[in-house]
């Protein structure tokens, strides 16, 4: 396994001093680059990407501090061992806080740089190791689903491999539907990985989807999260379709124009939808509108764009109160708003509206929803929706509660889980769980750095499974609990050890 290095140094000769070392005992590190400022040494990070950085904490440009202070901005994946002199000893210890794995005193021993070279070794194999497995996970997954959608293809359905990998429901209660995409031109790789993961993020907060893809053609099929009222789900096939349809026509590359997307009909067994893949053709939805002419909607249609034209997002539903008052009519009152929101702002993912309907008040939500949509251009200042700040408010101070979920999180927020969920990876850029082990593992940190065992910690943190606690915060800091606390220790005793001599 090969390595690649950084030295930064300003010290000319140091530095060579240091690379030819290096070269002569380590031949796996083929690749050695070096900066002797704190600003060049930023750019070759952030170019070359070393497993390992050396780095001379009294540097001109930007300091050792702020450089770490990069990194740990930039989720840098490698290594930094600092080099220091005695009398910048609490200078080099600051940049533990930002994940140094440690601090190396000039000049340089041969036995001290091999003790830290070796464990950086081992840190980066761990990471290039779960790398490796986190991939083939996701390899195997692609090829199951490959494999499951050729079944169904060749009309052998795999119905109890489908119940027992996947958690889809027994034949007689699928309530599934396949969708066809066949583009203008030829995808590459990239481009199919590109459609699959723009129709799964559209697709799964309402739906599970198996698919299978080529150059000319993606077939998903898919069926209900939970189980729904079928009016519900015309309208969620409604939604998705559409906002696939926008998305991908965005795409500048020629290969997604004339893009064409075929259904099949609702099918409640296995059988009953591999049959209907012949037949799959243009969405059309199919809702009770109540004794309304198509003159009559075109015209609330039109009525309610006007409204939502003034920014008043009431009365654009309002508009359809007649539907919504009556059971019968009451997700064509649902889609015929949301209709008129793609005829306001083709953009706008309706998919969030549907997820935003609170069926106990709908026409509230659906305003409430709308109305954020309307205020936003006045809002070009605030980096992240209020309720979602909101919800990143409660998860930093109660991070260490056995309650906080997504979805009682969602429910405190007044908000549908799914919408809540959506809403969330849009706006922080990543998902919940993603989002609460960051908060918890920098909270972890803090509380070790405060004297707290290791045991301690994963109690105050909210996990009620030690084991889960300790690996958990391994692969994130690339050591255990356990060291960082031990090397917290070995580094005090150094320091009251200096200042005795």
């Amino acid at each position: 396994m090969s390595y690649s290095l950084l030295i930064v140094e300003d010290e000319r000769l140091e530095a060579e001093m240091l690379e030819d070392m290096i070269r002569n005992r380590y031949p796996q590190i083929p690749y050695i680059y070096s900066a002797d400022n704190g600003i060049d040494a930023l750019r070759l990070t952030q170019k070359k990407n070393p497993d390992i950085v050396l780095l001379d904490i009294n540097i001109p440009g930007i300091s050792g501090i702020e450089y770490m202070k990069a990194l740990s901005e930039n989720h840098f994946q490698g290594h930094v061992v600092i080099t220091t002199a005695y009398d910048s000893f609490q200078y080099a210890k600051e940049t533990m806080k930002y994940g140094a794995v440690g601090y190396l005193l000039k000049p340089i021993m041969d036995t001290e740089l091999s003790e830290f070279m070796e464990k950086c070794f081992e840190l980066v194999q761990e990471k290039r190791k779960a790398q490796q497995i986190s991939e083939g996970m996701i390899s195997i997954c692609s090829y199951a689903q490959r494999y499951l959608m050729n079944d169904f293809l060749r009309g052998n359905v795999p119905e109890r491999a489908m119940q027992n990998a996947y958690g889809w429901p027994s034949d007689g209660n699928l309530q599934a539907r396949m969708v066809r995409l066949c583009f203008g031109k030829e995808l590459d790789e990239s481009r199919q990985k590109e459609v699959v993961q723009t129709m799964e993020s559209i697709f799964q907060p309402f739906f599970r989807t198996l698919w299978t893809i080529d150059s000319r053609k993606l077939l998903c099929v898919f069926t209900p999260q939970e189980c729904h009222e079928a009016e519900a789900l015309e309208v969620a096939v409604w939604c998705a379709a559409s906002v696939l349809v926008c998305v991908l026509e965005k795409k500048a590359a020629d290969c997604l124009i004339g893009i064409e997307i075929t259904f099949t009909k609702v099918c409640s067994t296995y059988r009953e939808l591999m049959e209907a893949v012949p037949g799959a053709a243009p969405f059309q939805i199919s809702l009770n509108m109540g004794e309304q002419s198509a003159y009559d909607r075109r015209m609330k249609l039109s009525k309610a764009v006007q409204r939502m034209r003034e920014g008043n997002a009431k009365r654009a539903v309002h508009v359809f109160h007649g539907m919504f008052e009556q059971k019968e009519t009451w997700w064509g009152g649902v889609y015929l708003f949301l209709k008129a929101v793609l005829q306001y702002q083709e953009e706008i993912d309706v998919m969030d509206g549907l997820l935003a309907v609170d069926a106990k008040k709908p026409m509230e939500s659906l305003a409430g929803w709308l109305q954020e949509i309307l205020t936003q251009p006045e809002q070009k200042d605030v980096s992240i929706h209020p309720v979602i700040a909101e919800a990143v408010r409660i998860m930093e101070k109660e991070y260490g509660s056995l309650e906080l979920s997504q979805a009682t999180l969602a429910e405190r927020l007044g908000l549908n889980p799914a919408y809540f969920s959506r809403r969330f990876k849009k706006e922080t850029g990543q998902n919940f769980s993603t989002s609460m082990t960051q908060i918890r593992m920098c909270h972890a940190k803090e509380l070790l750095d405060q004297g707290m065992t290791p045991e301690q910690v994963s109690v105050k943190c909210g996990y009620t499974n030690r084991k889960y606690f300790y690996e958990t915060y391994r692969l994130y800091y690339g050591i255990s609990a356990a060291q960082y606390v031990q090397r917290n220790e070995n580094n005090e005793r150094g320091k009251n050890t200096s200042v005795e001599i």
